[in-house]
């Protein structure tokens, strides 16, 4: 429900991935992957900022592609950098390489939210990528659900990519 409402720039889509997140956020605190706990409890909280933000400031704003390729490079670099930084402050937690994929791809969802949030376009391009990578984290952790769950939102990101870009009122495929 949040992607489609999402797609369709709705504030709404924020209310539905606020739930989303508080429930996700107790699977994967349970199943250790603390990245994507943290990150759901960030999502929940950047879900009422976008929520707010829709509906009362950006709310008949079109999106577009405002942010150019070296601003792109730039938050690319910033946020490899945060992930250095974050594992050398978590070092003694040991995390293994499953663990250190999750806060890298965590750190990216939250820059990515952020940018969907401003409706600069080319988050799009971020969430398909980092869907298709969280599907093979999923799928290796054995949470097949979730993994699926993952393509699918990758296969709505390319769609939301396709609505966002020719500006095109909504219609389902189904």
């Amino acid at each position: 429900m949040y992607l489609y409402f999402a797609i369709q720039q709705q504030p709404k889509a924020w209310l539905f991935g606020v739930t989303a997140s508080i429930s996700s956020f107790f699977l994967f605190y349970f199943l250790n992957l603390n990245g994507s706990a943290l990150l759901n409890i960030v999502y929940a909280l950047q879900g009422l900022f976008g929520f707010f933000q829709w509906q009362f400031i950006k709310q008949y704003d079109a999106p577009a592609f405002k942010l150019k390729l070296k601003d792109h490079l730039f938050l690319i670099g910033f946020i490899l950098m945060v992930f250095l930084i974050s594992l050398l402050l978590l070092k003694s937690f040991k995390l293994n390489n499953v663990a250190k994929l999750d806060v890298l791809l965590a750190l990216f969802c939250v820059l990515t939210t952020f940018l969907e949030i401003k409706k600069e376009t080319a988050c799009w391009y971020y969430w398909i990528v980092l869907n298709s990578l969280y599907t093979v984290l999923y799928s290796y952790q054995g949470l097949y659900g979730y993994a699926l769950m993952m393509f699918g939102f990758g296969v709505f990101s390319i769609w939301a990519l396709k609505e966002w870009t020719n500006k095109k009122p909504i219609v389902l495929p189904f």
